[in-house]
């Protein structure tokens, strides 16, 4: 079978699903079971940064981001606080919560890197990882999946590189 007719994306999905099951379940102690990257971006830029930010740092939609901060609101980790420059935007502030949580979801991805990839030799994985980073590139330049699904049902058109 020749790499054409793999279906990559059943992989990455299940590849997905075992890392953040392993996460998941190392933070979960701590009262929190998803968004660890946005909360730590939050922590990192605390009171620099708004939702729409947070939106394109994690390449999220408006309806998502507003999931994600409430869902850490509710868990008291992240604060919105009016903009004083501009009264349309919130800003994003890590709670004292959040911030001692941080480090322990630092060492949790850690961890859980180690156990992923404790098969890999050093040069593997940078071969991976370079791998990963080339695949990235031609995702972000790839027109929105929202964009594409209408294009499709409107008028079949296919997007192919």
């Amino acid at each position: 079978m020749g790499l054409e007719n793999i279906a990559y994306g059943r992989l990455f999905a299940r590849i997905a699903e075992a890392y953040l099951n392993v996460l998941s379940r190392k933070v979960e102690p701590f009262g929190l079971d998803r968004y660890f990257g946005a909360l730590l971006y939050i922590v990192e830029n605390s009171g620099k940064i708004t939702q729409k930010q947070l939106g394109r740092h994690l390449s999220k939609d408006k309806v998502s981001v507003l999931r994600c901060v409430n869902y850490l609101m509710a868990q008291g980790l992240v604060l919105k606080k009016m903009n004083q420059q501009d009264k349309r935007e919130s800003i994003l502030a890590a709670s004292e919560k959040s911030k001692k949580l941080a480090p322990i979801i630092s060492v949790a991805i850690r961890d859980t890197n180690n156990i992923l990839f404790n098969n890999f030799q050093k040069k593997e994985f940078k071969e991976f990882e370079t791998g990963l980073k080339k695949l990235l590139t031609v995702v972000d330049k790839m027109p929105d999946p929202d964009f594409i699904i209408r294009a499709e049902k409107k008028k079949n058109l296919v997007f192919e590189r």
